[in-house]
């Protein structure tokens, strides 16, 4: 299978998945809002609507690489094994997500989100330690601010806060 196969049906699948996503929204969601336009419903259908962009935008550039559109080169590149280290580090980050969930339920959303923000910039390769703990702690300020403050949309607590 070519690499520009692959992204065909990995876009078809994120416009599928946002797709899904948008229909669950008002199943799901409660459009309550104290008086403003924004309510519990703004973010996902956001992030619904992102992700259906980019499954479109993707099965697009994939469609017309394999048809040998304009961005296609010559249309029969193969894709290259991944190399040991790079399946380390994606089973890192989906250990990642793991104890992200788990720290969002247990320990709390600033500290979990600080801590995996830190790892995520870690694992991609960014150095100075310390600036990319000031960096994830600031971040997950800044989300903890927007979310409750703005967005009007509350974590639950856990032992940390």
């Amino acid at each position: 299978m070519t690499k520009h196969t692959k992204n065909l049906l990995v876009g078809v699948l994120a416009l599928l998945m946002g797709l899904a996503y948008a229909f669950c929204i008002p199943h799901q969601v409660s459009d309550y809002s104290e008086g403003h336009d924004v309510s519990g419903r703004t973010l996902p259908a956001i992030l619904a609507g992102l992700l259906m962009l980019a499954g479109a935008g993707l099965t697009i550039q994939s469609w017309l690489a394999r048809r040998g559109g304009p961005s296609s080169g010559n249309g029969e590149e193969t894709a290259t094994p991944l190399s040991r280290a790079a399946l380390w580090r994606m089973a890192a980050y989906v250990c990642l997500v793991a104890g992200y969930t788990l720290g969002l339920t247990y320990v709390g959303f600033i500290a979990s989100t600080a801590v995996a923000i830190w790892l995520a910039m870690r694992l991609s390769g960014a150095g100075r330690p310390v600036l990319t703990a000031a960096i994830s702690l600031v971040g997950a300020g800044f989300l903890y601010i927007f979310f409750t403050l703005v967005m009007d949309v509350y974590f639950p607590e856990g032992w940390l806060w």
